[in-house]
């Protein structure tokens, strides 16, 4: 018995899981853990960053990458040309940037060295909080983008 594989299918699905675990997760950062973290004073803070955030950053490099490995191939494979496709890509691709270059090299990093005054951690924190909220909302839109695209296509999926 042969059976048919959708391809456009699943990888729109996993496109659609990847960035929805993305967007999860930052809003789970934006609701819960920023908060904590505005109550610990500048050296708590980094030293919470010093002993956790590192496990955490390695967890979300996998998760990060597939979302945009899926979303490209889904993209690429897309069967309409819908304006929402390119709101995904742009979304998701700008959010990604924002982890790879402002957080993975910069802020991250800087609030684990344990090196920054009290103050100058306070700061850095403000400002990763900021820019958190920018990516936060670039995957949300990326997610919202794709799960439109999910509800618009698989009615044209249905009928192959």
């Amino acid at each position: 018995m042969k059976t048919h594989v959708n391809v456009h299918l699943t990888w729109r699905t996993a496109a659609l899981v990847f960035v929805v675990t993305n967007a999860a997760v930052y809003v789970f950062l934006a609701v819960a853990i920023v908060p904590y973290w505005q109550t610990l004073d500048g050296i708590e803070i980094q030293d919470w960053f010093a002993d956790q955030f590192g496990r955490f950053s390695w967890m979300m490099v996998p998760v990060h990458l597939a979302a945009i490995v899926t979303t490209v191939v889904a993209f690429r494979r897309r069967r309409s040309s819908s304006g929402l496709w390119l709101v995904a890509l742009i979304g998701l691709l700008a959010s990604q940037t924002f982890n790879f270059t402002i957080y993975a090299v910069g802020l991250n990093p800087d609030l684990s060295s344990q090196e920054l005054s009290a103050a100058d951690a306070l700061d850095t924190l403000d400002t990763w909080g900021a820019l958190h909220l920018v990516r936060t909302a670039l995957v949300v839109v990326a997610a919202l983008a794709l799960a439109a695209i999910t509800a618009t296509e698989s009615t044209s999926d249905d009928a192959e």
